[in-house]
């Protein structure tokens, strides 16, 4: 979600709580870090900076190079309106000029929110390849570094690195002294060159033995409560596919949470999510990872409300939901459904949408589809059989059809399709997402889109006939002989 985050590079060693700079005024600043050591240096001491440095620092900051912030510690706005806008400005520094930028991604940081910087103070970002170096033992750089000594951060911003290679310096022996009481205190070891042996195999530990040595309380199953971690991908005939994280996965599993479905102020369904499949593998590169389906009738769910509904709410509920909402969550509001014969596309004419399959050709199943008022974003879904295989949002232009609706063209490769174990005689349809409504044209089979294929008996795998009679036609071609 969009908040204020903290960044730290991986060499950064945290030597108390800094979380005050979440808390921190930015003002009408987008980012805040503190200023590189190479503009430090040249604050202090130009003449010891190279002339071409010179030049690279004051043009990204305009004639202040104590605006050039270092990266390895930065306050991200999130929550400011301006951040997203520049920090992808500060990618496509990055992609269309990484080779012209000496720092590339700092550079381009730099350069992108110029003038939407605050400058932290050196004590949250103490870089050790420069505090301890000989180029701070002179006039208001030694200052500045026993100033910052007793650092919140230090960043280990040289390429020797504590943990590497031992080094006679405060800091570096801080690291180590750290991480071999760390080790010390839960029993392990990090396996590097001062590490101690471990006592015991992390393995062979509990979970309780986890949050004892952690000091993490154990979280009540009762307490947890799920966050964005569970989605409504899709609502079909035969049930609805959801996208759960691992966490929610277990919770359903361990106290028996529901699906359950509203409409008019009634509940249409309530299904267990124990019932939730393994995920789907075939919807991994089409629509998504970690999709599962929970199985339910859909026309039976709404056979009491007429067989349509225009507006159902989806809710992930603990037992006995009709009786405590306090245990309901929403998940998704769906606005158009239909079931049984019902679900025919003169419902989407109803809602001010429309759209035709009108062409299978060469492996490609396509047509298009006008949106209803204020839902330009939706996607299509290929169902085959019943099951859910792709999605995707209509975007091709169609400059054959009337602008009036804004209608868009789309496109399913559905040469794989025969490989796939469907039926012959399955349905093929395109439908609005979310709703179990087709859109028109003829009634197609999966025994339709073999039509359009053929048997390579060579490839061992269904393609489309132009380009099989291509195959055929070069190797003919090449070896004139064969039959």
């Amino acid at each position: 979600p969009e908040q204020r985050t903290i960044y730290l590079d991986g060499d950064v060693l945290a030597t108390r709580d800094f979380t005050e700079l979440f808390e921190l005024d930015l003002g009408a600043a987008c980012l805040a870090g503190a200023p590189d050591s190479a503009a430090l240096r040249l604050m202090a001491n130009p003449a010891q900076v190279p002339i071409e440095q010179q030049n690279r620092l004051v043009g990204i900051t305009a004639g202040d190079p104590l605006e050039y912030l270092n990266g390895g510690v930065l306050i991200l706005d999130l929550d400011n309106p301006d951040f997203r806008s520049l920090a992808l400005a500060s990618k496509a520094l990055v992609v269309m000029q990484g080779r012209a930028l000496k720092q590339r991604d700092q550079d381009a940081m730099n350069i992108a929110f110029g003038g939407r910087k605050y400058r932290l103070d050196s004590k949250y970002n103490y870089m050790t390849q420069f505090f301890v170096s000989d180029r701070c033992l002179d006039g208001e750089l030694q200052q500045l570094k026993y100033d910052a000594a007793d650092a919140s951060l230090i960043h280990f911003s040289g390429k020797i690195k504590p943990w590497v290679s031992p080094q006679p310096e405060f800091y570096n022996g801080l690291y180590r002294r750290l991480v071999a009481e760390a080790e010390e205190r839960v029993g392990v070891s990090c396996d590097f060159y001062f590490s101690g042996p471990s006592r015991r195999s992390p393995r062979d530990w509990t979970a309780e033995r986890w949050s004892e040595v952690l000091r993490m309380p154990r979280r009540s199953r009762r307490q947890a409560e799920p966050a964005a971690d569970v989605t409504v991908v899709d609502l079909g005939d035969s049930g609805a596919y959801l996208r759960l994280s691992s966490d929610m996965y277990e919770l359903t599993l361990t106290e028996d949470l529901r699906l359950a479905g509203y409409a008019r102020g009634e509940t249409l369904f309530e299904v267990p999510l124990a019932g939730l499949t393994p995920p789907q593998a075939h919807l991994r590169e089409r629509v998504g990872p970690a999709v599962r389906k929970l199985a339910f009738d859909l026309s039976a769910a709404l056979a009491d409300c007429g067989g349509v509904t225009r507006r159902m709410e989806l809710v992930i509920a603990a037992p006995g939901v009709q009786t405590d909402k306090n245990f309901a969550r929403t998940i998704g509001v769906v606005h158009v459904l239909a079931a049984g014969s019902a679900a025919s596309p003169g419902l989407l004419a109803q809602e001010g949408a429309d759209g035709v399959v009108e062409t299978l050709s060469d492996g490609w199943l396509s047509g298009w589809y006008r949106p209803r008022a204020g839902r330009s974003g939706e996607a299509l879904s290929l169902y085959i059989d019943g099951e859910l295989v792709a999605m995707r949002p209509a975007t091709m232009p169609r400059p054959d059809l009337p602008r009036a609706g804004n209608p868009r063209g789309f496109r399913f490769n559905i040469a794989h399709l025969a490989q796939l174990g469907y039926a012959s005689g399955g349905d093929v349809s395109v439908r609005v997402s979310g709703t179990n409504i087709p859109l028109r044209g003829s009634p197609l089979t999966v025994t339709d889109t073999r039509r359009d294929l053929r048997y390579d008996v060579n490839g061992d795998a269904w393609l489309p006939t132009r380009r099989l009679r291509r195959m055929v036609r070069r190797r003919r071609q090449r070896h004139p002989k064969e039959t």
